[in-house]
């Protein structure tokens, strides 16, 4: 019996003495874990300042640019455009708009940035607002500097 009790306390100072060694095993880590929860916490705050200052660096033009509009009306129904400049470029400052007659030919635009004009051939009484519309969409270049569509306001009838 007195073997039992020998070996009993043996085990128990064994277990005294891992539960020792983990206490000051976990004491020791604790700054280390503290400070990575700080870095975590600290760089999740610089994160979302980062994406504030991306979204308000890129949405600034929105809100001060001026953008180049011209209003392009005609005397049929439903047939008004809106030019509108991409991004607020000063591209498009003072550009003439040019509406040149080209029978039995698709519609094109080509852009002279050097003499100011955006010419439009069109095909007189066949080519509608929708096809000017629709040949300023399909060239990406031209897409990519000048907005092209039906004016919202042109709706009489």
């Amino acid at each position: 019996m007195n073997n039992n009790k020998q070996d009993s306390n043996t085990q128990d100072r064994r277990t005294r003495s891992i539960r020792r060694l983990f206490q000051i095993g976990m004491d020791r880590a604790e700054p280390a874990i503290e400070w990575t929860i700080r870095l975590c916490g600290w760089s999740a705050i610089l994160f979302v300042f980062a994406i504030f200052v991306f979204v308000f660096s890129e949405g600034v033009p929105i809100f001060f640019a001026t953008q180049q509009v011209a209003i392009v009306a005609s005397d049929n129904v439903c047939n008004d455009l809106v030019f509108r400049a991409a991004g607020g470029e000063d591209d498009f400052e003072g550009t003439e708009i040019v509406f040149r007659p080209a029978p039995g030919q698709s519609v094109s635009l080509t852009h002279d940035a050097a003499a100011g004009k955006l010419t439009v051939d069109y095909d007189p009484g066949v080519t509608a607002a929708g096809d000017i519309v629709a040949a300023a969409e399909a060239d990406e270049e031209f897409a990519a500097l000048l907005t092209v569509f039906p004016d919202p306001e042109d709706i009489s009838a």
